[in-house]
């Protein structure tokens, strides 16, 4: 998964930003809406980190973007292509499995 990310503090207009993990291949992503989420309502000079959430064949991966960091990985089991993925909250990822229609968080 390559993510665009822009440095508006660096005079830097992109950078690509690898995150590796996946051994299959990448069926649905989702992104977080950065600022919206605890962080932001508990301090106003403070923003939630843009949140990247990825699924595959096996499992749905969890990346901080802002951080460069890995947070979470939740397993398929029976294993089955993610179907759907989206943010229930600022860090917390839904996923639907297609074939079975379970659903991951």
């Amino acid at each position: 998964v390559k993510v665009w990310q822009e440095w508006n503090n660096t005079g830097k207009f992109a950078q690509i930003a690898v995150f590796l993990g996946h051994t299959d291949t990448v069926t649905a992503i989702a992104f977080s809406v950065p600022g919206a989420g605890v962080a932001a309502a508990a301090s106003p000079g403070k923003r939630d980190p843009l949140m990247l959430a990825s699924g595959s064949y096996s499992e749905v991966r969890v990346w901080d973007v802002d951080g460069f960091a890995q947070v979470a990985t939740l397993t398929c089991q029976p294993r089955g292509w993610v179907a759907g993925l989206s943010f229930t909250g600022q860090t917390q990822v839904e996923a639907v499995c297609a074939e079975t229609g379970r659903r991951l968080r």
